[in-house]
């Protein structure tokens, strides 16, 4: 369950290496949270800081992930690197999509042009997940929508999309259609990175008209008066959910095809879109 004091992806699991001088290689942040990640396709998600903890990457750098086998220790495969912005121009994470076989401790590493390379660090690839991923059945909770409650009483975004509180996530699974629901707290993430996925949400919505999209705030006591009195929401519980923000992908039969942990950008969504609503 999401945990307020230690929400957000990057405070979830923080494996460093190289913290040395000037000429050290980075620090590498694998931001993904525990017990998220198992055997198929994994999305990996790895930030780099210098040795003051100042974020590292840009997208005009090449990068490549080099993944090792939990048993030999020897390379298994290496896949290109995407960067991504998280907050625009401030500081973003390298994504990789690479495909493991088993469970275990694969060791990771991030290879950037002009950096040196940091040595390998453990990602434990679990036997089960914790949260649902794509081939589970997505679990049809209640959230609340507009005709239920005023915008402001069931969503912390200033600039709210109307869209995203037409219908409960229980009354569109299954229905048919694909769904995009997406955890977010714009006002309480301590990720800093749900407002600009939501952002992300809305450009996509904008392209596709026959797809139902659901924010589900994470929080439910809006007007709290401290974040430590703040509530999860029953569907954050519900979906077992480690932090913040999530995006999930849906098919018409209410199963999970993609799921998104921290940040995604808008094309990698579009695409998960267009293959689920097929």
């Amino acid at each position: 369950m999401l945990v307020r004091k230690v929400a957000g992806i990057a405070s979830l699991l923080l494996i460093l290496a190289g913290c040395g001088g000037a000429e050290s290689a980075p620090i590498m942040v694998i931001a993904n949270s525990p017990g998220t990640l198992v055997p198929g396709e994994i999305r990996l998600l790895i930030g780099l800081l210098d040795a003051e903890g100042a974020p590292l990457g840009e997208s005009e750098l090449s990068a490549t992930l080099e993944l090792y086998d939990p048993q030999t220790g020897e390379l298994a495969t290496s896949r290109p690197a995407e960067f991504l912005w998280t907050i625009p121009d401030v500081r973003g994470l390298y994504v990789a999509r690479v495909h493991v076989d088993r469970p275990g401790v694969w060791g990771v590493a991030l290879a950037v042009d002009g950096m040196r390379t940091p040595d390998p660090v453990g990602v434990e690839v679990a036997s089960t997940a914790i949260v649902p991923v794509p081939g589970d059945l997505a679990p049809a909770s209640v959230t609340p929508t507009a005709a239920q409650f005023a915008l402001e009483e069931i969503s912390s975004d200033p600039t709210p999309n109307p869209r995203f509180y037409e219908h409960s996530l229980s009354g569109v699974l299954g229905s048919g259609s694909a769904v995009v629901a997406v955890f977010s707290t714009p006002a309480f993430c301590a990720s800093a990175t749900c407002g600009p996925t939501l952002d992300v949400v809305d450009e996509a919505a904008s392209r596709f008209g026959d797809v139902d999209f659901i924010h589900i705030e994470v929080y439910t006591n809006l007007d709290a008066a401290s974040f430590d009195e703040l509530e999860l929401a029953p569907a954050v519980t519900e979906w077992g959910l480690p932090s913040e923000p999530w995006v999930f992908v849906m098919d018409g039969n209410g199963v999970v095809s993609a799921a998104f942990e921290g940040a995604l950008g808008t094309e990698e969504l579009v695409e998960a879109i267009q293959m689920s609503n097929r």
